[in-house]
């Protein structure tokens, strides 16, 4: 893979779905769903990936405020953001022997358009108003909205926040390689 991609300089892992259901009615298969590809996915593409990182590289998770506010009828989303959280925090030392810094951002509701996809308009809207008003800003984002602070954690080696939790409201919705120029 080294010899197609390059030498990276910075990952940013934000792939991840969201169910929203009650704790009795969670089924294994939504447990399951949503650990493999918000935690599971989140590991092993940090994993293939980091040979492919340089010295002074930046890797970024993309975890929730849910991770930390206890939202309702989310338990199982919540676990896999606090995981990635924590996460963040072990392959920051992991990593630090490579000189590779790994951080975690917690952002708020972000606007990205998939709620729509899975219910109705009006269930959609009430979400994102509930979403907001348990967001202690009282706002959500646009998809994208705040991406140039993320470039500080990816790219500025001067700071020194390994494995830190930073909650900037920002989001892209796809994951992010950035080959190193050479």
């Amino acid at each position: 893979m080294k010899g197609e991609l390059g030498t990276l300089e910075a990952l940013f892992v934000n792939a991840g779905i969201a169910r929203t259901m009650p704790f009795e009615s969670t089924t294994e298969e939504v447990y399951d769903e949503l650990f493999a590809i918000n935690v599971k996915g989140a590991y092993f593409t940090v994993q293939k990936l980091a040979p492919l990182l340089s010295t002074g590289a930046g890797v970024v998770l993309t975890t929730s405020i849910a991770n930390v506010i206890g939202m309702l009828e989310a338990s199982v989303y919540a676990a896999g953001k606090a995981a990635l959280r924590s996460m963040a925090r072990s392959l920051s030392r992991e990593l630090l022997p490579c000189g590779i810094r790994v951080n975690a951002v917690s952002p708020g509701p972000i606007d990205t358009g998939t709620l729509e996809k899975t219910m109705t308009e009006e269930a959609a809207e009430q979400f994102k108003a509930q979403r907001v008003a348990e967001n202690p800003m009282q706002r959500r984002d646009r998809q994208g909205g705040r991406i140039p602070r993320l470039r500080c954690h990816l790219h500025d080696r001067r700071r020194v926040r390994r494995g830190r939790r930073c909650h900037p409201a920002l989001i892209l919705s796809y994951l992010v390689a950035m080959p190193r120029k050479l």
